[in-house]
């Protein structure tokens, strides 16, 4: 019998690593489109604002709508609305499309819900022939408020993270190691467990969990 349970533990322990490194890979395959995805889109609502205002500027001057994507192509500073833009542009010189393909194309591409509503409407303006300078600082106007609405509101939640931060992972370890420290000094216990012991998992375990689960919360919070 327990020759038999010498044999079946290492299985065991096996299968269990190989399901766990399944389940790792998968998720790992599977996760991260998404979480690429959404870094691009991030990207791309970040600097749209000030694209925008780059792409009305040109506008002014009655540059085509052909020559406006490949002017802001150019600007390696827009991020992801770069790469968005040489796909237009591509699709243009190198395809042989119609602008208004081309930029179909894109808004069926882009992970970006806000770059689709812009293009689209640039599509609507182009065919109905309107004025594309009046559309884009029209946009211009509504993106970069809300761009400076959600910039505020990050800025006071962020605020009230950091007074979070400052209370629970830096006053209250602190009270406790010093609580600890004095029950130590008396010769006392917590629990049955000595102070030291208790100091140590706080500053070498608890403290630095939760720092990382900290951290995870604002990446996450950040790229939602």
């Amino acid at each position: 019998l327990l020759s038999g349970l010498t044999l079946i533990s290492p299985l065991l322990d096996a299968f269990l690593v190989a399901a766990t490194a399944e389940v790792l890979t998968f998720s790992a395959f599977w996760g991260y489109p998404i979480l690429k995805s959404r870094a691009i889109a991030a990207d791309i609502e970040a600097n749209l604002p000030f694209v925008l205002i780059h792409m009305q500027t040109i506008a002014r001057s009655g540059a085509p709508p052909a020559a406006l994507f490949k002017l802001v192509s150019e600007f390696k500073e827009y991020g992801e609305i770069t790469e968005e833009f040489r796909r237009i542009v591509r699709n243009i010189e190198t395809f042989g499309m119609s602008e208004i393909n081309a930029i179909k194309d894109v808004i069926l591409k882009t992970p970006s819900s806000t770059l689709k509503d812009l293009l689209s409407g640039m599509i609507t303006t182009i065919q109905s022939g309107g004025k594309l300078s009046d559309y884009l600082s029209q946009r211009a106007e509504e993106i970069v408020f809300e761009y400076r609405l959600s910039r505020r509101q990050r800025a006071d939640m962020l605020a009230t993270y950091a007074d979070i931060y400052t209370i629970i992972l830096i006053a209250a370890p602190l009270i406790l190691v010093i609580v600890l420290t004095i029950i130590g000094t008396i010769g006392g216990a917590v629990f049955g467990l000595p102070p030291q012991m208790l100091i140590q998992l706080c500053v070498y375990g608890f403290v630095p969990l939760l720092n990382i689960m900290f951290l995870a919360f604002l990446i996450m919070t950040e790229r939602g």
